[in-house]
């Protein structure tokens, strides 16, 4: 008969399990997709190597992971109901309620931030996002990166600033433009708008303009 292997002997004497460690991790990992595409959608912008990181993309493949985990926690229960280690469940409910809430909580929060990932990735594909990193840099590496979207008739454009070359891109403002116009990722600058980026040390000023700006320019403060 095979010994069992999760049963651990308390100070009372009573045989405790060792927690669900792969249904923890999941959970861990499913917070960690959740909240990374919640701060990707509003004010910051992963960063690596000078390459964007597309918050949704890299929130998927956290819960590719979570959802494995959860399996692998699976497959072990059940291993372990096999071989007869369930039986002192009896005497420890609530370590097992415990473990199931754990199981859960990961599985509410895959299936949450999936509905999320698939919402943010169909309107990265939808709106055609580009990204732009803004020459010069500033003398102490601090750099502008600019994401540019259209959908239906007008555009939208968001200004980040990055120090070095990775980390996280925080935003530092928005502006709206019309008729499909990206005065700086797009090929409409010259014709439809323009822009310039000048240091003072480290902190930058960056302006926008293009006809279809709705405000005609927009002007912006960087520092990192």
């Amino acid at each position: 008969m095979t010994t069992p292997p999760a049963a651990v002997p308390a100070a009372g004497g009573a045989a405790v399990r060792a927690p669900d460690r792969a249904g923890l991790a999941a959970l861990g990992s499913a917070l960690a997709a959740a909240c990374l595409l919640v701060s990707t959608w509003t004010w910051v912008t992963v960063v690596v190597a000078g390459q964007v990181m597309l918050g949704w993309a890299v929130a998927a493949g956290l819960l590719v992971a979570a959802v494995g985990l959860l399996v692998s926690s699976g497959l072990s229960r059940r291993r372990q109901r096999r071989s007869g280690v369930g039986a002192h469940d009896r005497f420890h409910g609530s370590a097992l309620d415990g473990r199931r809430t754990v199981r859960l909580g990961a599985g509410v929060v895959v299936v949450v931030t999936t509905a999320g990932v698939l919402l943010a990735a169909a309107g990265h594909l939808l709106t055609g996002v580009q990204y732009r990193t803004l020459a010069p840099s500033a003398p102490g590496g601090c750099r502008v990166l600019v994401q540019e979207s259209s959908l239906f008739t007008g555009s939208r454009g968001k200004v980040y600033a990055l120090q070095g070359g990775s980390g996280l891109a925080r935003h530092v403002g928005s502006y709206d433009s019309g008729d499909y116009f990206r005065p700086v990722t797009g090929g409409d600058a010259g014709e439809y708008g323009s822009y310039s980026l000048s240091w003072n040390g480290d902190t930058g000023a960056l302006r926008i303009a293009s006809s279809a700006v709705d405000v005609g320019s927009v002007s912006y403060t960087v520092t990192c």
